[in-house]
């Protein structure tokens, strides 16, 4: 024992002298009886410098610098599922799911990362109980944050096969990443970019388990006259973070949908708006898996939140949104028929990220003022009021991999008809030199009664449902039109728009909407 005790504090002294370029015989290592290492003798640096030792029967790891250090070295040993939940903690059950599913980790790669990630952490904070959770993955290496209402470390783990002995895991722990916050300037390096300009993974705590993606907003994206979001813009966000979620199973899910036996058909989808982004800001997209039920438990939902990021790294929620799904057996000639979810992809929505607790953020929309109820459309048939009708051609633009008219265009075909029947009675205010107002969408919906096909024509139809002082509510009927000159109804939508000005300080305010309209709507209920 006192050999391998002058041992280790060899191989100590060794790694501290390195860190600080002090000399061995200034740098002294002690031992707590805790079996720490601490270093003394260096009574004239003014930053705390802290050591962190692991070995095995073979090896041994040093780590010395400024601030807690924590390392571990853990061989690869194998152990099934429940083992390793018993070794870890049931707490612990997502992290192992997400690193083998989503990262595809083998089962005792994955448990032995999580292991001694935990070693680091409980070496570097001397605590027992803290939140775990994946902040970054590259390859084969996976940083984790643990937190605590003390402290906040983050820890590197990565495998490692040396010539001697089993593979190992190798946790360090290491600074925390700091936001590059220069700025694109020709005069600043304008060729570098921020490395978190465009991230995605996975969050894993007591309180919410979800996938999230990071992306900065494009020119494209800010089409309303205040230069914000426009709102169809959330429904291809809904579609691309479901798709970048799937990306672990893409290549199954898609031999499957490729035989043309299977598909997933679309039910609804649905946004609820409560705040604004513009062309300066960044978009942080969480999606989670909410209910798998239905008939034959075929039917699954998307849950979507968006946060605008501050540079600060403040969050502000511009809205929330669902997708929901099934999935079918395609037949020809006949309806598609739901089907219980394939195992493989049962397997991947059971390990997903599946609970969420949306944390509380500012949302600048969420009791805005919408005035006074001026009409609404008494219930029963035949008592809404048409307002405008519009014929649609599409294509194999409006398609994707599945083969039919994507969900998509659905909204912007609600966008494209709320807009002209403004622009008609308004056209003074349709002007991108002079912003002084404009509908905006508060909340939009499609539910989906069956599919449509590239090169149908699809006929839509826009409805006044209730109209208030500042908003105006619209509802949708869409169809398809068959050759024999009948029509078969495809969808029905609603969408809550809301008249919006500037306030002068960069924000939006809701106001009275203009006199001409409030006139022309009413006037097309007498």
């Amino acid at each position: 024992m006192g050999h391998e005790l002058k041992t280790k504090s060899s191989y100590v002294e060794q790694v501290a002298t390195l860190q600080l370029k002090k000399r061995t015989s200034e740098a002294k290592i002690q031992w707590l009886d805790s079996g720490k290492p601490i270093v003394v003798g260096l009574e004239d640096i003014h930053q705390s410098v802290d050591i962190s030792l692991s070995h095995d029967d073979s090896l041994c790891l040093c780590v010395a610098g400024v601030g807690s250090q924590g390392c571990d070295l853990a061989p690869i040993n194998n152990r099934k599922f429940d083992d390793w939940l018993a070794l870890l903690g049931k707490a612990r059950k997502s992290l192992l799911e997400i690193l083998t599913t989503r990262y595809s980790d083998p089962l005792d790669v994955a448990g032995t990362r999580v292991w001694a990630a935990i070693e680091a952490l409980r070496k570097a904070s001397q605590l027992v109980d803290f939140e775990l959770e994946i902040d970054k993955h590259d390859k084969d290496s996976v940083v984790f944050k643990g937190s605590s209402s003390e402290s906040q470390l983050y820890v590197l783990t990565f495998p490692i096969k040396l010539t001697r002995g089993k593979p190992r895991i190798v946790a360090l722990i290491v600074p925390e990443p700091k936001l590059n916050q220069s700025q694109l300037s020709p005069g600043n390096n304008y060729l570098e970019y921020n490395s978190d300009i465009y991230c995605l993974g996975t969050v894993v705590n007591s309180q919410s388990n979800f996938f999230y993606v990071k992306f900065p907003i494009s020119y494209r994206q800010v089409a309303n006259f205040s230069q914000t979001v426009y709102f169809s813009n959330f429904f291809s966000w809904i579609e691309h973070v479901r798709d970048l979620a799937l990306l672990p199973i893409r290549k199954t899910l898609g031999e499957q949908l490729a035989t043309g036996d299977w598909g997933m058909v679309t039910n609804f989808a649905e946004i609820d708006i409560l705040g604004e982004a513009g062309l300066d800001d960044k978009i942080e997209s969480r999606i989670w898996i909410g209910n798998v039920s239905g008939r034959q438990n075929a039917t699954v939902d998307f849950n979507y939140d968006w946060l605008k990021v501050n540079p600060n790294d403040k969050k502000e929620r511009i809205a929330l949104g669902k997708l929901q799904m099934t999935w079918v057996k395609l037949t020809k000639n006949a309806a598609p028929q739901p089907m219980p979810l394939p195992k493989f992809l049962a397997e991947f929505i059971e390990r997903v990220p599946n609970y969420y607790i949306p944390e509380s953020c500012p949302e600048s929309f969420r009791d805005i003022s919408k005035g006074k109820r001026l009409y609404e459309t008494s219930s029963g048939p035949n008592t809404r009021h048409l307002l405008a009708e519009q014929s649609f051609s599409t294509s194999l633009e409006d398609t994707d991999a599945i083969g039919n008219i994507n969900f998509q265009n659905y909204y912007i075909f609600q966008g494209r008809m709320r807009d002209e029947f403004f622009q008609s009675i308004i056209p003074e205010y349709y002007r991108r030199d002079i912003h002084k107002g404009e509908f905006r969408c508060l909340q939009s919906k499609v539910d989906f009664l069956r599919e449509a096909m590239p090169f149908d024509r699809i006929e839509v139809k826009m409805y006044l449902q209730s109209v208030c002082e500042r908003t105006v509510n619209l509802i949708f009927e869409y169809f398809r039109s068959l050759p024999n000159g009948t029509r078969e109804k495809l969808a029905i939508g609603r969408q809550e728009a809301i008249w919006l000005i500037p306030d002068g300080n960069g924000e939006s305010i809701s106001a009275s909407m203009p006199l001409k309209v409030k006139t022309a709507l009413l006037d097309s209920v007498q």
